[in-house]
């Protein structure tokens, strides 16, 4: 029942929830020692209620979530309940307070009562506002990540790697078969891309720009290859939905290999050109090279739109050299940052 926030989450949320129950227990407990006052009764027992609806939400919730980690339980799903909670301790000090002032059981005026309840109805709104705060930011972290899984979607039937950094590989055919049939059927907006072939889908139109830099492809071993950049949108400036990379068919012409992994830091950018909507830009790829053809090969990146399904070149084009199973990693038009 706690708060979480940006700044050590989980002994925030300890300590806040423990507060906020022991107020619920305290003046739960001073209902129970009046039951026989109908007025006091009839004015909480609706309040009471609504904080005890909270706290069997919350059991419920932590029982069949207990195995699944602590950023399961301090999801901001879970925020609609702690709030009830909260505004069952707001008026329940109000009543209780007047009736235990009414009674003489503490001796307090009532313009030092009024004033106590506004600093914690102000301590309660600061809380709420930096829960709001955090959830914006969570939220928008999110959609990166189902933009990124879109982006992988809509490429199902082209990635070289079934997308195993996004999709888990035992749903993987199960995922694929069912988006197949969406697409069909017209419930996929927009459905599957049809094609490989990236020249198909690039948009000619340059109705988007896409600030960025294909900053690295690097041999690790494995006949494997480590891609990357960073890359925007300069009309959102947010990061793009997802990341492609290419690589040359025999044809010579760019097809689909991968989806990067998104939304990696990227605080030297922020640093350099002293703005925080580059902290998030950053993507990465660990590339197979087992379905390059022999000879010299092109690799490039492209952003995508998740929402047209074109394709916007990320400066920065590599050469990678194929023979048999030694693989050489060449650089040419590699722009620099200004």
């Amino acid at each position: 029942l706690g708060v979480g926030s940006s700044i050590q989450p989980l002994n925030n949320s300890i300590i806040i929830g423990a507060i906020i129950i022991t107020l619920f227990i305290g003046f739960c407990s001073y209902v129970i020692r009046h039951i026989k006052d109908y007025e006091l009764r009839h004015k909480t027992i609706g309040w009471i209620m609504l904080g005890f609806y909270a706290v069997i939400s919350a059991l419920v919730t932590s029982a069949g979530r207990v195995t699944l980690g602590i950023d399961q339980a301090l999801s901001s799903r879970y925020t609609t309940f702690s709030t009830y909670i909260i505004i069952s301790i707001i008026h329940l000090m109000i009543v209780v307070g007047e009736d235990a002032i009414k009674k003489e059981y503490f001796l307090i005026n009532r313009n030092l009562f009024s004033k106590i309840i506004c600093w914690f109805l102000g301590i309660i709104t600061v809380l709420q506002i930096h829960n709001f705060t955090y959830s914006v930011d969570k939220m928008k972290s999110w959609k990166q990540d189902f933009l990124k899984y879109k982006g992988c979607l809509l490429l199902i039937d082209f990635t070289h790697d079934n997308c195993q950094n996004l999709i888990d590989p035992y749903y993987f055919e199960y995922i694929k078969e069912r988006a197949n049939y969406l697409t069909e059927i017209g419930f996929l907006e927009p459905g599957l891309i049809a094609t490989n072939r990236i020249p198909d889908l690039v948009d000619m139109s340059n109705s988007r720009e896409v600030e960025g830099i294909f900053e690295k492809l690097e041999f690790i071993g494995g006949n494997n290859l480590l891609a990357t950049g960073w890359a925007i949108f300069t009309d959102t400036n947010l990061p793009v939905d997802a990341i492609v990379l290419s690589y040359d068919n025999w044809q010579g012409e760019p097809i689909v290999s991968a989806v990067a992994d998104m939304t990696m830091p990227r605080p030297y950018l922020v640093k350099e050109f002293k703005s925080q909507k580059y902290f998030k830009s950053g993507w990465q790829k660990v590339l197979s090279t087992h379905m390059f053809p022999q000879g010299n090969i092109q690799v490039k990146a492209w952003a995508l739109d998740t929402n047209t399904t074109k394709f916007y070149q990320i400066p920065g084009t590599y050469l990678v050299n194929k023979n048999g199973e030694n693989i050489t990693v060449l650089f040419r038009n590699q722009p620099t940052l200004n």
